[in-house]
C-alpha cells in the first residue's frame, strides 16, 4: 500500500484569504512597540512569521534578545484568544470536506506554513480543523519556506514512522509551488480569481484549483 503525505498551508487555503488573519500578529507588534502599521514595507506572505518578527526589529532598530521574543509570544497568544471569540478567521469553502474526503482516503495529513505554531493552532481550533493535524513544520522551524519544508517532513516521517510514496503540497502562493518541487512532490494550488491564476501559471504547478471539490475529483484518479 502506498503512504500518502498532504501538506497544508493555513492563510489563504485552510483559511479564507483575508486582510484580518494576521490581526492579532499586527496588534501585539502595536501593543507592545508602540508603532502604527507595524508591518508596512515588510514582505509577509508565504515567509515565517519569526523571521518577519527579526525583519521588524530589525527595521526599527532594536535589538533581538531571546527575552523580548518570549514577551511577544505571551502578548501574541493574548491577543490571538482575544480574536478567536470574534470569529474573524473562516475556513475556505468545501476545506472541510476535502480533508474527510483525504481521511477516507487513509493519507496523512500536516502542515507547512510559515506561522507560528500558536498562531496555526489558534487559527485552525477556532474553525474546527487543528484536531486534523497533529504534526507539520511551523515559521520558527526555519528562516525560509524551503528549511521549514524540511524540517518539516523530518518532522512527520519520525512521527508517522513512514517514508512516504506521494506528497502533495496544497497552498496559494508561487512559494507553495516551489517548495512541493524541492521536495519532489506535486502542487495543488487554490486560486479565488483569474487574475491570480494567471500570476500563478508562470510558476509550473502540477494543478491549479478554484475550489476544493476540483481537488477530490482531481485526486480520485491519483490516489
Amino acid at each position: 500500500m502506498k503512504e500518502y503525505l498532504f501538506f497544508f498551508d493555513v492563510n489563504g487555503t485552510l483559511i479564507k484569504d483575508k486582510p484580518d488573519n494576521d490581526l492579532a500578529y499586527k496588534n501585539t507588534l502595536n501593543e507592545l512597540f508602540t508603532i502604527k502599521n507595524p508591518l508596512q514595507g515588510i514582505q509577509t506572505t508565504a515567509r515565517s512569521d519569526k523571521k518577519i518578527f527579526e525583519e521588524f526589529l530589525e527595521k526599527h532598530k532594536i535589538k533581538y534578545t531571546k527575552s523580548i521574543y518570549k514577551i511577544f509570544l505571551q502578548h501574541y497568544e493574548e491577543n490571538l484568544t482575544k480574536f478567536s471569540k470574534q470569529n474573524i478567521w473562516e475556513s475556505n469553502i468545501n476545506v472541510k470536506k476535502f480533508i474527510k474526503f483525504l481521511i477516507n482516503k487513509q493519507a496523512n495529513l500536516a502542515l507547512l506554513t510559515g506561522n507560528l505554531k500558536i498562531g496555526a493552532k489558534y487559527k485552525l481550533e477556532s474553525i474546527e480543523l487543528w484536531r486534523y493535524f497533529e504534526i507539520g513544520g511551523f515559521g520558527e522551524d526555519g528562516e525560509t519556506r524551503r528549511k521549514i519544508a524540511e524540517t518539516a517532513l523530518k518532522k512527520t516521517q519520525d512521527y508517522f514512522n513512514l517514508k512516504f510514496d506521494n506528497i502533495f503540497v496544497i497552498g496559494d502562493t508561487e512559494k507553495d509551488i516551489d517548495v512541493a518541487k524541492y521536495l519532489n512532490s506535486k502542487s495543488i494550488i487554490f486560486v479565488k480569481n483569474s487574475r491570480k491564476q494567471e500570476e500563478l501559471e508562470k510558476f509550473n504547478p502540477d494543478f491549479l484549483i478554484n475550489n476544493f471539490e476540483k481537488a477530490m475529483e482531481i485526486l480520485d484518479n491519483e490516489i
